[in-house]
C-alpha cells in the first residue's frame, strides 16, 4: 500500500498542534513536493533497510563530485524546476541567467553583489549538481559518501546481535517492513507507517518498532527523544497498532502487544547500534501528557485531539485555545 496515497491524519501533523493551530495547517497543507527530503540520510538508510521490493537505482541516483552548499542547490533546483515546468531544454551556462538570478532573489542569496558575481559563482558551484539532476530523471540525488556511510550503516545493523533479529525473519517470526496502519479515534481518521512489525507467532506476541539514525552520538539519544517528541509518536503508533483491524484480529486472539522500540544507529558508526525500550510510564506521557524529570509538562496525543477538536469545532486557528480562555481573551498569564 501507498502510504502517502491513503488519507488519514498522521502523528507528525498531529504533533504540530501542540506548538501552534497556524503550525499544525501549515503541515497538513505542505505539498508532496515539498515533503519531498532529497539529502536526509535517514531516508536513504531507511530506504536500504526496508525497501526490499524496490530496485535502488530506480529510486536513487549517486552523484559524482560536489553539490554545492544548501544555498547553492536551493537556488539550482530553483532553476530547474522553472524550466522543467515550461518545458524548456537549458544549459545553465548559457540559457538561464535571468533563472538564476530570480532563484538568488528568492533565496535571499548575493546580497549587494553584482548581478555577474552572482551568476557566475551559483554556475561554478552548481552545474555539477544542475547536470546532475538532469540525468537522474525525478530520482533522489544522493552522494556518494552518503551511499557509503548507508552500506556501512546497514552492515551494522544486521550484525550485531540485538539489533539483527528485528530485521531477520525465523521459525515462527513474521517480519513486516513499511507496514502501514489504519484507525479511527475520535472519530478522526488516522494512520501510521510502522518501519516494523515483528510478530512471534509462536510465542504470540507482537512488537512494532521504528529505525532512527543519529548524528550527536547515540548515548545522548535519550535527549533527542523528549526533544524531538519521540514519546508522542510511540504512544500514536501504539494506539494505532491496537486499533488497526488487521492486527486487532491478533490480539483479539491472544497476542500480546509489547512495548514500542526505537533501534538507533549513528551515521558514523562510532558506537554499535542500540535498541531503546518506551517503557510503560514513558508511553504514558506520550498518550496522555505528563510531568518529565526536569520538571516540565507536556502535552500528549489526548491534548492534541483535545486540541484539533476545539480549533476544528470552532474553526479558529490564529491563536490557541487557551489565548482565548484566559480569564482575559487575548493575553496568556506567565506560569511558574
Amino acid at each position: 500500500m501507498d502510504y502517502r496515497k491513503h488519507k488519514g491524519l498522521n502523528q507528525s501533523s498531529l504533533k504540530k498542534i501542540l506548538q501552534s493551530p497556524t503550525a499544525y495547517q501549515k503541515e497538513i497543507n505542505r505539498t508532496e513536493e515539498s515533503l519531498e527530503e532529497h539529502f536526509v540520510f535517514g531516508s536513504l538508510l531507511d530506504f536500504m533497510m526496508l525497501e526490499k521490493e524496490k530496485d535502488f537505482e530506480d529510486e536513487y541516483y549517486i552523484i559524482s563530485g560536489t553539490m554545492g552548499s544548501e544555498a547553492i542547490q536551493n537556488i539550482v533546483k530553483y532553476v530547474y524546476d522553472r524550466h522543467l515546468l515550461e518545458e524548456k531544454e537549458c544549459d545553465l551556462n548559457t540559457d538561464a541567467h535571468n533563472t538564476i538570478l530570480k532563484g538568488a532573489m528568492v533565496y535571499g542569496y548575493g546580497g549587494k553583489w553584482k548581478q555577474d558575481t552572482i551568476v557566475n559563482k551559483i554556475i561554478k558551484e552548481g552545474l555539477n549538481y544542475y547536470n546532475s539532476l538532469k540525468k537522474a530523471e525525478g530520482k533522489i540525488i544522493i552522494t556518494q559518501e552518503d551511499h557509503s556511510k548507508a552500506l556501512i550503516c546497514k552492515a551494522a545493523l544486521l550484525s550485531d546481535p540485538y539489533t539483527a533479529k528485528y530485521f531477520t525473519a525465523g521459525k515462527d517470526i513474521e517480519i513486516i517492513d513499511k507496514k502501514v496502519i489504519k484507525f479511527e479515534h475520535l472519530g478522526h481518521h488516522c494512520k501510521g507507517e510502522l518501519d516494523k512489525l515483528v510478530i512471534h507467532h509462536g510465542q504470540k506476541w507482537i512488537i512494532p518498532a521504528d529505525l532512527k539514525t543519529t548524528g550527536t552520538g547515540i548515548y545522548a539519544f535519550n535527549t533527542s527523544f523528549w526533544k524531538y517528541g519521540y514519546d508522542f509518536q510511540a504512544a500514536f503508533y501504539t494506539l494505532g497498532v491496537q486499533l488497526d483491524p488487521e492486527i486487532k484480529k491478533l490480539l483479539d486472539k491472544g497476542y500480546t502487544l509489547k512495548n514500542f522500540k526505537f533501534i538507533v544507529i549513528e551515521t558514523d558508526v562510532n558506537s554499535q547500534p542500540f535498541v531503546f525500550n518506551t517503557p510503560q510510564e514513558v508511553l504514558s506521557i506520550g498518550m496522555n501528557g505528563g510531568k518529565l524529570a526536569n520538571g516540565w509538562y507536556r502535552e500528549g496525543v489526548t491534548q492534541a485531539f483535545t486540541r484539533l477538536e476545539y480549533h476544528m469545532s470552532n474553526d479558529q486557528w490564529l491563536y490557541p485555545m487557551e489565548y482565548l480562555n484566559e480569564d482575559v481573551p487575548g493575553e496568556l498569564n506567565i506560569k511558574l
